[in-house]
């Protein structure tokens, strides 16, 4: 994934109403943690399984799909 996907990602996310962007982080890190002490991963191979998580990805979707008329408003990106 590269870094403008990254940006695009986080910009949908900014756009949730606050409790679903604490809920989002908050599962984001749960999920993190418990599969870095299953792992042994580094916090530099933390993006990698974030990546790669079929949830997050999942998550991820949805909110891609919520979002989809906002993109197609006709603004340009900033």
């Amino acid at each position: 994934m590269n870094l403008s996907n990254l940006f695009q990602i986080e910009k949908k996310v900014f756009r949730l109403p606050q409790q679903e962007q604490l809920w989002l982080a908050e599962r984001i890190i749960r999920r993190l943690r418990k599969e870095c002490a299953d792992d042994k991963i580094s916090p530099e191979g933390l993006p990698a399984v974030m990546a790669a998580d079929q949830e997050i990805q999942t998550e991820l979707q949805k909110i891609e799909e919520e979002f989809a008329m906002t993109e197609s408003d006709g603004l340009e990106e900033v």
